[in-house]
């Protein structure tokens, strides 16, 4: 009778502690995400990739093709803010994704490329010193539009893709400017 009471008050006591813990999602708005619109060619017109269901349809072609490309890499290239790992695949004779790693970091970003646009960038890292991890979504039409972003966080990096998301407004960061992404993109493609 001890024990179970011993357990039921350990229960209660968990429970309780589990939920004072703050919701990663808390005040921001859920999404749900949307269905692929299914794109079947590597280089669609840029005007094409215009929202994100049909990107999303797209970067699931380039992911479904990625071991029929010529892959090159990984590079290490030295910015000031330190090192990169850049790995690129190569389609048709144009770049179509960069996989790059900050390894001081553990950042990774996933740049897929359109014509040397960027309709779509991912990215997954850690929260800080949190121990916590993220994954980001950046959906971008043309040259100079962030049409979406969107989070979703997780105790590990494995974790993440059962968590929710949630609609991220980017500050501040390179991924808020695409003009700014492209041209670092185009560094990473030149070896800079």
């Amino acid at each position: 009778m001890r024990q179970q009471l011993f357990f039921a008050i350990l229960l209660f006591t968990l429970a309780g502690l589990y939920a004072c813990q703050p919701d990663p999602g808390a005040g921001r708005e859920r999404i749900t995400p949307e269905t692929p619109v299914e794109v079947n060619n590597l280089y669609p017109e840029p005007a094409v990739l215009d929202s994100p269901p049909v990107i999303k349809g797209w970067v699931q072609y380039v992911n479904s093709k990625l071991e029929e490309f010529e892959k090159k890499g990984a590079y290490t290239i030295t910015r000031d803010d330190g090192n990169y790992e850049v790995t690129a695949w190569i389609a048709g004779g144009e770049i179509i994704r960069l996989y790059v790693l900050k390894p001081s970091t553990r950042v990774q970003q996933w740049f897929y490329l359109n014509r040397y646009l960027i309709p779509m960038l991912r990215e997954v890292g850690p929260v800080g010193d949190t121990g916590d991890f993220y994954e980001r979504i950046y959906y971008y039409t043309g040259t100079d539009s962030l049409i979406h972003a969107r989070e979703r966080r997780a105790e590990t990096a494995g974790e993440l893709s059962d968590a929710d998301w949630y609609r991220y407004e980017p500050q501040g960061e390179l991924a808020a400017d695409p003009k700014a992404l492209r041209r670092s993109a185009i560094k990473f493609i030149q070896g800079q």
